[in-house]
């Protein structure tokens, strides 16, 4: 779990959106920008998560499992993110809400 895990984190899950909570956490712990592991510009097979208008996001998500699986190390899939971690529970359960709530941009 990443150091900082739990500390001043706002745990409320009530109507997560993309932009003003996943994405935030997309780009500090997973890559999104200047052609890191999930950029829309690096070439190798990571999916793109660095914008909702990325289509492959959506497809990417399929129904929110695979994401889910990776983000909770549960050994279905590749454990994500790769350097630093599991996420913390409160993290995770943003992912869970913006799933279950629609993937809401």
């Amino acid at each position: 779990m990443h150091p900082e895990a739990g500390l001043n984190e706002d745990c409320d899950s009530t109507n997560v959106t993309f932009t003003k909570h996943i994405e935030p956490i997309l780009i500090q712990y997973c890559g999104t920008t200047d052609n890191s592991c999930h950029s829309s510009t690096n070439t190798n097979s990571n999916p793109s998560l660095g914008s909702y208008a990325d289509d492959s996001l959506l497809v990417s998500l399929d129904n929110g499992q695979l994401l889910l699986s990776s983000l909770t190390h549960d050994g279905t899939a590749t454990p994500m993110p790769i350097s630093g971690g599991k996420l913390s529970e409160c993290k995770i359960n943003k992912f869970r809400a913006w799933i279950n709530q629609g993937l809401k941009q």
